[in-house]
């Protein structure tokens, strides 16, 4: 709980757990305490999610986002160039 407590306090956004053979399962407890007590989404990967899967799709979202501000830029910049 410690550990939940202090990722809270840096403002951690969210935290995943990918539920394996070293942690087959997440308490009720440490679920109730994360949603009441913190302000700390937890998220649980089960586990046939390889959280490889899950990073390729988070960079694809954010450098499609990138590369989309930047497009918008460069176009706004011509524009105003002519």
């Amino acid at each position: 709980m410690q550990l939940l407590h202090d990722l809270n306090d840096l403002g951690l956004a969210g935290l995943g757990v990918k539920l394996d053979r070293y942690l087959p399962d997440l308490s009720q407890a440490v679920m109730n305490y994360s949603a009441t007590e913190l302000v700390l989404p937890l998220v649980v990967i089960p586990k046939d999610i390889r959280f490889d899967d899950i990073l390729s799709r988070a960079f694809s979202t954010i450098v499609n986002r990138q590369a989309a501000t930047l497009a918008r830029m460069f176009h706004d910049a011509a524009g105003r160039v002519r």
